[in-house]
């Protein structure tokens, strides 16, 4: 059985901040962080290595993501509103 896991969209300089929001609030929970921009995706790992995984992904990818209520059943949070024209869900 797979394992559940948080989506987060963006890992810039907004996206950081929040992310270190949720690992401190959801210390049981495991993250996967997506980003175009895939200079912004190291930050994010080496914050907690067994917890976070990351992916580069073009920004259709993630648009779509943050619209797929079954891509993510346990959370997804955008960090931009680029990213998510629907905003945090």
């Amino acid at each position: 059985m797979a394992s559940k896991a948080i989506a987060v969209l963006r890992a810039g300089h907004m996206g950081q901040s929040t992310f270190r929001i949720l690992l401190r609030h959801h210390p049981d929970e495991r993250f996967r962080v997506f980003d175009n921009d895939e200079r912004a995706l190291p930050d994010a790992s080496v914050l907690d290595p067994q917890r976070v995984r990351t992916h580069a992904q073009a920004l259709d990818t993630l648009i779509a993501l943050a619209e797929d209520e079954h891509a993510f059943p346990h959370g997804i949070i955008a960090t931009s509103a680029a990213t998510a024209p629907g905003g945090t869900r």
